[in-house]
């Protein structure tokens, strides 16, 4: 699969939602917890980065390519 085709396909868009989401909520959690502290800044910016790589490669694998 190329770039376009991952782009346009739905699996890679949902799998970012849902990674996103993940990530975002086990953030609000910590907060109110008062663990906010619990994950690093860099933690958070890598698994930001990790997200549309990993549902890039699951896409593919989705679709069947």
């Amino acid at each position: 699969m190329d770039l376009d085709e991952i782009l346009n396909s739905a699996a890679f868009w949902i799998l970012n939602a849902v990674g996103i989401g993940a990530i975002i909520l086990m953030l609000i959690l910590l907060k109110g917890m008062g663990n906010s502290e619990f994950m690093p800044l860099w933690v958070k910016i890598v698994a930001l980065i990790a997200v549309p790589i990993v549902s890039g490669f699951l896409s593919g694998y989705a679709s069947g390519d």
